[in-house]
């Protein structure tokens, strides 16, 4: 065989499908929430997919499949995370770490997603679609989850779409937009194939010409089914959001809030005393209005309270001491903190405090207890060459310890008391760590982060989307407390209430409204049931596809 018949036959579908998964994962890093869009883009959502679906119909080989997801995984995860380089010195770990992982999944995923392909065309579209929400599942749990740049949170501002998560979960909508993905990609396959098949004869004794093979007319009608099927679950799904937002109860309470948003760099260690300077400041414009709480953010303290509160904050910041502060203060302080739990030695906790005014004692502690894998943790740690490793190579000191309580805050409010509960930075993505505050009796959900180091508004945005979705699928009351942005208030359909600008300090003079806590969302009841499901159907699909001998050209 000449080199150029076998550059036919072979190398150019690899070409072409690698390619195809370029512009994928390009199309699908923009179409999530960026500085360009905000909230992400639902028309570039509902299409990024469709080469990388058509990439893997057309992979000649499986190994060239598992090249194209090693492509789109690599590439659509440095182009959507670009920021993580900004962690300092850890940014190989930070930025380098999901990149690798993501490359891996994407290889595994696709080579699920390929063997698929064998399925019959009335089967494709589902099988796709259920995979990649399981897998959106898997990637989104355990030591290593990291549940960001979901398929959902292109659609990450239209309100009516979203209200599906107080069901699903946010899996519900990731499943239609990418069931929508590759219903699209088996309409063009489908077009192509039918203009194609014109003048072909469909038996041999007749003359070429206006007949069209019987397979391509059934793979026409299964493609016609899908989108009709796929149209009929968003204007379900539209409608469904519709009635939700317009059929909200009435506020039976309200907390009278102060969020401050000092714009610092925690991490420059001369910023340290600059930074809570800010932030008294700030916080004393807004006393003497009536507030029920002040807010901080995670790390607005960057020594431990409890046992510098006699020395470094008697004493710091300069002309006007913390503890000065704290006894000026007109209503408690809720702020991110270091913390020792008391009768350690090797022990620190990210936590958040609540402070009493006047007195400064600590009324409640709360510390992480999902902490980012590698940055703010290190497995093994405990073993002499991990640890040195990390401190003598990285530059990683002394890790946090993950806390094991879950822990819900009293606050007062207008007209009595309100139970919140208070993920802190990255644990605010994880759907199930805000169900369990819910579980225990939480009123609203208060999400603390220290995201400044991003240097980046497409990293504030995204956050923003993440912890947005957890508002709609507990039906509480959302505030976002940031160094940076993007500081706000979400109500219990995800509408933003209130909000400060980004890389700005300011202080947010605001009110969450509570409702009733006894009214509980089919989420809050089955958790990530859907998601699980579609796992289930994956792995039947793939079992299926398995057994068939050959594909469905």
């Amino acid at each position: 065989m000449k080199l150029s018949d076998r550059w036919k036959l072979h190398d150019r579908p690899a070409t072409v499908a690698i390619l195809l998964a370029v512009v994928s994962a390009i199309a699908y890093a923009a179409a999530l929430p960026n500085a360009v869009i905000p909230y992400g883009s639902p028309p570039a959502g509902l299409v990024a997919l469709v080469p990388l679906y058509i990439a893997l119909r057309i992979a000649p080989r499986m190994r060239t499949a598992m090249a194209t997801g090693a492509v789109f995984g690599a590439l659509s995860t440095v182009l959507a995370n670009f920021w993580l380089g900004n962690f300092g010195e850890f940014a190989v770990w930070t930025l380098g770490g999901p990149t690798v992982g993501y490359t891996v999944y994407n290889t595994v995923l696709a080579l699920v997603l390929r063997v698929q392909m064998r399925l019959r065309a009335t089967f494709r579209p589902l099988a796709f679609a259920a995979t990649w929400t399981g897998y959106e599942l898997l990637k989104s749990i355990g030591y290593l989850g990291y549940p960001w740049g979901l398929a959902a949170y292109t659609f990450g501002g239209v309100l009516p779409m979203m209200q599906i998560a107080d069901v699903t979960g946010v899996y519900g909508l990731s499943f239609l937009v990418v069931y929508a993905n590759a219903t699209i990609a088996e309409l063009a396959i489908t077009a192509r194939r039918l203009w194609r098949a014109r003048g072909k004869q469909l038996h041999s004794d007749r003359r070429a010409g206006g007949f069209i093979p019987r397979a391509e007319c059934i793979r026409k009608v299964s493609a016609v089914r899908h989108a009709v099927v796929i149209c009929v679950l968003i204007a379900a799904t539209a409608a469904y959001g519709a009635f939700r937002l317009n059929s909200q109860p009435e506020p039976t309470d309200s907390l009278r809030a102060l969020l401050v948003q000092q714009n610092t760099d925690s991490w420059e260690p001369d910023n340290l005393d600059h930074a809570l300077s800010v932030l008294q400041r700030l916080s004393s414009e807004g006393n003497g209005r009536e507030h029920d709480i002040v807010i901080w953010s995670e790390n607005s303290l960057s020594r431990p309270y409890i046992e510098e509160r006699d020395r470094y904050f008697a004493r710091n910041p300069d002309p006007v001491s913390f503890s000065t502060f704290i006894s000026q203060l007109d209503a408690p302080l809720l702020t991110g903190s270091p913390y020792l739990p008391p009768e350690t030695t090797d022990i620190a906790w990210n936590a958040v405090i609540l402070i009493e005014p006047g007195t400064g004692d600590v009324l409640e502690r709360y510390g992480k207890r999902k902490l980012v894998p590698f940055a703010e943790h290190i497995p093994f740690w405990e073993v002499p060459a991990v640890r040195n490793f990390f401190q003598n190579v990285v530059g990683l000191r002394t890790p946090w310890t993950p806390a094991d309580e879950r822990v819900l805050f009293d606050l007062p409010t207008r007209d009595g008391t309100a139970r919140a509960g208070v993920p802190i930075s990255f644990e605010g993505a994880f759907a199930s760590l805000t169900r369990d505050f819910t579980k225990g009796g939480a009123d609203l959900i208060i999400n603390m982060t220290n995201n400044s180091w991003s240097q980046s508004d497409s990293a504030q945005y995204q956050q923003f989307v993440v912890t947005r979705f957890r508002a709609i699928e507990a039906r509480r009351p959302l505030a976002i407390a940031t160094i940076s942005g993007l500081t706000s208030v979400v109500d219990i359909g995800g509408a933003k209430l209130d909000s400060l600008p980004m890389f700005e300090e300011a202080a947010l003079s605001t009110e969450v409204p509570l409702y009733d806590r006894s009214s509980l969302t089919a989420y809050h009841r089955i958790g990530d049931l859907f998601g699980r499901l579609m796992l289930f159907s994956a792995a039947i699909s793939l079992l299926w596809a398995t057994i068939r001998k050959e594909d469905e050209k």
